[in-house]
């Protein structure tokens, strides 16, 4: 009788630890602390009560179908002098696979972990158990190392309760770590796309003997096209198509930087070349690695009926005469930004009454259709010869509704940006 009731109240007394153990927790995971900071506490406590050297959390990254995981936090007992070690992959392979407890009280002889690398750092012990969400394995938490002994059935279970009530708070945390990535990345883009379309210009300019048509259409995220109109000195004009490299904020900012340097210039120099090369050295200064930008910089004299221009590594515009006959404007030199000390090339063509230039980007020629076929240059070519009769905003129009039906629901996955400039 007696041994049954101290059974009865070494039973009792573990149940109390436990549930204070999964009260703690609760109060925890149930606060406002940082996500990390739960999963600390939570590893922390198990360390305490089960006398653990380390504890680590691991998750599975949902985003790879390989499985990998990455270590969400890891808790060492300071009192020791085992230093923190890494998880082994054969220990990250077999929860993956296995998804149930583990209790292993002599791991360097285990056959199932021979040959694993703890870090040159000791392991006598391993107690694992899978965090699972609605039956989906999301990671799992490990201890190492029991002081005073080996790990027990009575130790296994308390882990595993404190597993099944974690992993809905760690997959709801890592969740709302996701949400607030999102809707910062949202904001990103809702700030660049204000930037994006602040940059183009409000108004089409009343050109003497020209028509001028131009239009910017953003895909789903906010790329770095712009195109503008720039009011020169004896009463020239200066036309801009030009693609950032990069989407988002980043993008915007560069697209920003960009229509400054080349606003600047363009009024206190007569040579597109000229005022590419500086745009050039003043953007080498400041882009990132990896950052370029292609630009088409013209610019129309009509009182002399000539247009001069400068091709920064930007797709070729297409010059056409009445007759459907037509030229590529290539010269120039190299993208913007990626090189220091370049000079560009300048050349100035005579315009005759009906001739059309039609400046585009990369958006209309890569726009692809459901089969992931790109409209290309070929399609915008022949595109254009039936319409030159028509005035410059019908030409565009045309063009813009061709791609449209061409890619029909596929979802652009760049700008689309037109410029058309007819000489009546």
């Amino acid at each position: 009788m007696v041994d049954y009731l101290q059974e009865e109240n070494l039973k009792l007394k573990q149940a109390v630890e436990e549930l204070s153990l999964l009260n703690e927790i609760a109060t925890a995971v149930s606060s406002t602390m940082p996500m990390e900071e739960i999963n600390k506490l939570i590893v922390g406590k198990c360390l305490t009560r089960i006398r653990a050297e380390q504890g680590y959390i691991s998750l599975i990254d949902s985003q790879e179908k390989s499985g990998n995981t990455h270590t969400l936090v890891r808790v060492f007992d300071k009192s020791t002098l085992s230093v923190p070690f890494r998880l082994g992959i054969t220990l990250t392979g077999w929860m993956v696979k296995n998804q149930t407890p583990l209790l292993v009280n002599d791991a360097l002889s285990d056959e199932r972990f021979q040959g694993t690398e703890w870090n040159g750092v000791p392991v006598h012990s391993v107690l694992a158990v899978p965090l699972k969400v609605k039956n989906r394995l999301i990671g799992f938490m490990a201890l190492f190392n029991r002081k005073g002994g080996d790990f027990t059935p009575e130790d296994q279970r308390l882990l595993s309760i404190v597993g099944m009530q974690s992993a809905q708070t760690i997959e709801q945390a890592r969740l709302y770590v996701k949400e607030r990535e999102a809707a910062a990345m949202e904001e990103d883009l809702r700030a660049a796309k204000t930037i994006q379309q602040n940059l183009l210009p409000k108004t089409v300019p009343k050109i003497a003997g020209f028509e001028v048509a131009g239009y910017m259409i953003p895909a789903r995220e906010v790329g770095g096209d712009y195109f503008d109109y720039l009011p020169l000195p004896e009463g020239r004009w200066g036309f801009v198509v030009a693609d950032v490299a990069g989407k988002g904020l980043p993008a915007a900012m560069l697209m920003s930087n960009l229509q400054g340097t080349i606003r600047a210039q363009a009024g206190v120099t007569n040579s597109c070349a000229q005022c590419v090369a500086i745009a050039n050295r003043m953007l080498k200064l400041s882009v990132s690695p990896g950052q370029f930008v292609t630009l088409f910089l013209a610019a129309l004299d009509p009182a002399k009926m000539s247009l001069s221009y400068c091709n920064a590594g930007h797709n070729p515009p297409y010059l056409y005469k009445p007759d459907g006959s037509f030229r590529e404007l290539t010269a120039g030199g190299p993208i913007l930004g990626a090189f220091e000390g370049l000079s560009y090339d300048e050349e100035t063509v005579q315009l005759s009454s009906g001739e059309v230039l039609v400046v585009f980007s990369d958006g209309v020629t890569e726009a692809n259709n459901e089969t992931g076929e790109m409209y290309g240059e070929t399609r915008l070519i022949q595109a254009v010869k039936p319409v030159l009769t028509k005035t410059a905003g019908e030409i565009l129009i045309s063009i813009i509704e061709g791609v449209h039906r061409y890619a029909d629901k596929t979802p652009a996955a760049d700008d689309l940006t037109l410029m058309v400039i007819k000489a009546l």
